[in-house]
């Protein structure tokens, strides 16, 4: 008999376990894969089906009525404050008036019989200080009641508007198409020319568009709404006598903080009519979206808190300049805003010609470079330093010999390095001109365009660089060109710099300028590469295989991304194979680099980390950047670390677009990704400033008057604000032919104050501080 040898069983179980193990493995990624696959599918049919059902068309008509409602509000809470409010806390809210004013005139008599008894040896002078102290406790009770007042009726109109509800007095004219009716006409109601003169009155509803695809439904959806308001029982407060003469009793009735509407609407559409027949109801559809609509507090919505005359707005909280115009730095060195964030919204000019000068009806003499116009432009600035965030809706612009530092976040639609000499005049001289010697330094940037670069000479630097605009546009009304993130070099020579220090996420590509003369962006060439370089676009000019087609875009013979599924992969594709071929015939034969440097990939010792990779970048395209003087390109094979799971909730990018949301459209405000950050529901400026109240003023705050703070105020759009030191040692402000000229005292060069613009304004002055 043969005998068995020691461990052949455990060889076999070993064996079977490594066969078992492997087909788990195997059978595990399958599942996960086939799920990803799954939700991203789920995602798309939703997406698909809420088109189509007109269901985002009721959330945009919820959102517009969620504005209107508030800006209603915000002009009812003016009348009554007026004493022109018809409502019923307008007669409570005028008695507290009566009570303060009372109050303050019996202090002033205690204050003058105080001061007439100082010399009085048998008068005890405390008395009066206990009597003074007892009647301003009760105006602080009155003004207390009084924000109570503005809030409930904020709140009253918020409702009103939303849906009519009956009101104490029939003269009041309550407004408007309530929101069910606005739904089913697929329509909203236009508040941009409302006030506080005409707000019973000016009326304007707007038709919204479906966009109806022909193929998919050839009639708009059938909205049909269901409003309930859910809400708790109200509170009763009140203020009570406790001095002689102070009114005995003012009672508020207060509706709850947690009040909200639950909308559901119903959707019937057709997803496509069989053979064309118009009676046929084979492909009827029916969908059903529920919505909450909060009811918001005055508070959160229009921040207001007074210091002698000076309001404070939510659109100027925590800021230090507030620009409605553009902020433009010129020759201002040494310009620093210490404390306080910077907001400028920025202007485009709707048209300018081709030497500059505004002329209507006429493009700008290069359309590529037209985007980035207004905003924030700073022209031969040394030593210019924001200490923190600098938010614009359009473009921070540095031209020749700017100098700039952000130590936080910059965000804005674009940042272009480009542009020579600035003249004000001429608001696009020089724009499409090549800067030199521009310098910028950011620790993060978030933005929803392009990073461009038409300079020599130059250095940017970024900790970390998001531009977070999807690739994925197929609204054709849309410019792709301001629509799709990339970074952009168009310099002649490699001269200039952008080094990315750590993290580089990118969610779109470039474009190629072609179709110049069809005088339409939308259909400007989309390369594949996330990082694209003035002359390697040469690639999409040559076929890599005999499948490959191409087409003429004026002026070019391009490759044909018609018969494509995924047209930016299969171009960054080709993009990355045209030049590993093309370095590996000639080693000489790089692709421009535009002077990119991935600081963030490299180890200890200075060398292309693969891991890092995977860590830090993150493009949908192809790229290129250079390390210790090598050229790269960087394909999708290499860059597996993008995927769609960062552009869903709890993602990097979808947090970053929230945040951008909040930070560009809402003033800080909470906001939502899918519909804030895509401008549905954007907040105006004006709709938080009244800026048509404002007048020109410019004092010393009541309670700061030996400190040099100030609050200097614009309401008109056609004034613009100069800032610049004075000859002397003390801070003046002037009209000058128009504008408000604000000069700085000498010696400190220093301006303590809050400054808000419906016009533009600009630093004409080295070494001027902000606070």
């Amino acid at each position: 008999m043969r005998r068995k040898k020691q461990g052949a069983s455990l060889i076999m179980v070993t064996i079977v376990f490594m066969f078992l193990s492997t087909v788990s493995f195997a059978m595990l990624s399958m599942v996960l894969g086939n799920y990803k696959a799954r939700i991203s599918e789920s995602n798309r049919v939703e997406n698909l089906y809420a088109s189509d059902s007109g269901l985002d068309v009721a959330y945009n008509i919820i959102g517009k009525t969620f504005d209107g409602a508030t800006k209603y509000g915000y002009y009812k809470v003016l009348t009554l404050k007026d004493g022109a409010n018809t409502g019923p806390n307008n007669d409570k809210y005028q008695d507290i008036n009566t009570d303060i004013k009372d109050l303050n005139d019996r202090i002033t008599h205690l204050e003058n019989q105080k001061k007439a008894s100082k010399d009085d040896s048998n008068v005890d002078l405390s008395d009066f200080d206990k009597k003074i102290g007892a009647l301003k406790l009760l105006i602080k009770e009155d003004e207390a009641l009084q924000q109570v007042l503005i809030n409930e009726e904020f709140k009253r109109a918020f409702k009103n508007f939303i849906e009519k509800t009956n009101s104490s007095n029939a003269a009041e004219n309550i407004p408007y198409d309530q929101l069910e009716g606005l739904i089913q006409n697929h329509s909203y109601v236009d508040m941009s020319n409302v006030n506080d003169t005409n707000i019973d009155g000016a009326k304007k509803v707007l038709n919204v568009e479906f966009g109806i695809n022909g193929s998919v439904a050839d009639v708009a959806p059938t909205l049909e709404p269901t409003i309930s308001f859910n809400s708790r029982s109200s509170t009763i407060i009140g203020i009570h006598a406790s001095v002689d003469g102070h009114k005995e009793t003012v009672e508020v009735e207060v509706a709850p903080e947690k009040e909200y509407y639950d909308i559901s609407v119903d959707s019937t559409f057709y997803s496509g009519k069989l053979n064309g027949n118009e009676d046929d109801t084979t492909n009827e559809r029916h969908l059903q979206a529920n919505f909450k609509l909060t009811v918001p507090e005055f508070k959160d919505i229009y921040y207001k808190e007074s210091s002698g005359d000076i309001e404070e707005y939510l659109a100027t909280k925590d800021r230090a300049l507030t620009v409605k115009g553009n902020m433009n730095l010129n020759e201002a060195d040494d310009f620093t805003v210490v404390k306080g964030e910077v907001y400028v919204e920025g202007t485009t000019p709707a048209s300018v010609s081709v030497d500059g000068t505004i002329q209507p009806g006429i493009n700008v003499s290069n359309r590529s470079y037209e985007k980035y116009n207004g905003g924030i432009m700073v022209y031969n600035s040394k030593g210019v330093h924001f200490n923190n965030d600098v938010v614009t809706r359009n473009t921070l612009n540095l031209r020749s010999g700017a100098d700039v530092t952000i130590d936080t976040n910059l965000y804005g639609s674009n940042i272009y390095i480009g542009g020579s000499k600035y003249d004000p005049n001429k608001l696009d001289n020089g724009l499409n001109d090549s800067a030199t010697g521009a310098k910028l330094g950011v620790g993060q940037v978030v933005i929803d365009n392009d990073l461009g670069v038409k300079a020599t000479g130059s250095i940017i630097t970024i900790n970390d660089f998001f531009g977070i605009n999807d690739k994925t546009i197929k609204d054709t009304t849309v410019d792709r060109t301001k629509s799709s993130s990339s970074i952009i070099v168009n310099s002649d020579d490699n001269s200039s710099s952008i080094n990315i220090n750590k993290s580089l996420y990118i969610m779109g590509t470039a474009h190629i300028n072609t179709n110049e003369t069809d005088n339409d962006d939308r259909y400007k060439y989309q390369t594949g590469e996330s990082i694209a370089v003035k002359g390697n676009y040469m690639a999409y000019a040559v076929p890599m295989n005999e499948a490959e087609e191409f087409a003429y875009y004026n002026p070019l013979q391009l490759l044909d991304d018609s018969k494509v599924e995924d047209k930016v992969s299969y171009k960054a594709n080709h993009f990355t194979n045209y030049w590993n071929s093309e370095t590996s015939k000639n080693p000489a034969h790089y692709p421009n680099t535009g002077g990119i440097h991935l600081l963030g990939i490299l180890d200890k010792d200075g060398k292309v980390d693969t891991e890092k990779i995977r860590e830090y970048i993150h493009t949908v395209g192809a790229l290129v950047y250079e390390v210790n003087g090598e050229k790269k390109v960087l394909g999708l094979d290499s860059q597996s670390s993008y995927g769609p799971d960062l552009e869903l909730p709890g993602g990097t990018v979808y947090e970053k677009q929230r945040t951008f949301a909040s930070k560009v459209y809402k003033f800080n405000q909470s906001a939502t990704k899918y519909y804030d950050y895509d401008k549905t529901i954007l907040t105006d400026f004006s709709s938080l400033v009244d800026t048509s109240k404002i007048s020109y003023s410019g004092y010393t705050l009541l309670d700061q008057s030996n400190k040099g703070e100030y609050a200097i105020f614009n309401g008109d759009k056609n004034k613009k604000i100069e800032i610049m030191t004075s000859d002397d040692n003390t801070n003046k402000i002037t009209n000058d032919g128009g504008n408000i000229v604000i000069k700085v005292r000498k010696d400190t060069k220093t301006l303590n104050a809050v400054i808000v613009s419906a016009g533009n304004v600009s630093i004409e002055s080295d070494d001027i501080n902000i606070n």
